[in-house]
């Protein structure tokens, strides 16, 4: 709960008295650099001041066989997961040009960053709750569906937002030079709610230990991202936002 807060508490920080003031004053995107830098700078103050007991150092080889059969394929998760982020950006660039993966990039970026900001407090706080209930299957549907419920109050009217003044908020944060980015950056804030609530049953599988679960399913997604992206770069950035997203 106290890395919770932290994470929360640092990021709203960063963005109103960094990010929002720089982007005002004509900074472009290092508004969202600084911003990201403040929020590192205030986490490491505020967990500074939280003294966790040193309890020495031992090596269990007892535990190793467990430890590698819920790391290796979680690793494999991470890494099909890293395929799926990364696959459309070198779809565009091999196919679209450099200046259109420049455009569609930036719009990628604004669009994830307050999602992805807010996933890792939400990783933090929930992971050691579905844990704690693991051999509670009802509690933990209960604690996955009031994770839902509660994103639910914050990204679609978000999204909204994002979507009508996506103008605006690129002209903010990126500068009139990146109008390109525009459309992508609509497109892709009407999925906002999606970009993080599936890192709910994600927590959830890590929670059980069923990471080899975890892996085939984000093997799955990547297979079909890399197959929208191809698909969508047809009808150019917009196509290419529509099939991700």
């Amino acid at each position: 709960r106290y890395l919770a807060m932290t994470d929360l508490v640092a990021y709203a920080l960063a963005s109103f008295a960094v990010a929002i003031p720089m982007a005002l004053a004509g900074t472009g995107v290092w508004a969202l650099a600084w911003s990201a830098l403040a929020q590192h700078v205030v986490t490491m103050l505020l967990l500074g001041r939280r003294e966790v007991p040193f309890r020495g150092l031992r090596f269990d080889f007892d535990r190793v066989s467990d430890l590698l059969a819920f790391g290796i394929p979680l690793t494999g998760a991470k890494i099909a997961n890293f395929v799926a982020l990364q696959a459309d950006n070198v779809i565009v660039g091999k196919f679209l040009g450099v200046a259109a993966l420049g455009a569609y990039s930036r719009a990628y970026a604004v669009n994830t960053l307050p999602a992805s900001l807010l996933a890792q407090a939400v990783d933090r706080a929930l992971f050691p709750v579905m844990s704690g209930a693991q051999a509670d299957r009802g509690a933990l549907e209960r604690a996955l569906l009031r994770g839902l419920v509660a994103l639910l109050a914050i990204f679609p009217p978000l999204s909204a937002y994002c979507f009508v003044y996506a103008e605006t908020i690129i002209d903010l944060l990126l500068g009139p030079q990146w109008g390109q980015a525009v459309l992508p950056f609509q497109i892709l804030s009407l999925v906002m709610y999606f970009s993080v609530a599936y890192r709910l049953p994600d927590i959830a599988l890590q929670a059980v230990g069923r990471t080899e679960l975890l892996m085939r399913l984000q093997a799955v997604y990547a297979l079909l991202v890399v197959a929208a992206a191809l698909v969508g770069v047809h009808y150019g950035l917009a196509g290419v936002a529509l099939g991700v997203g």
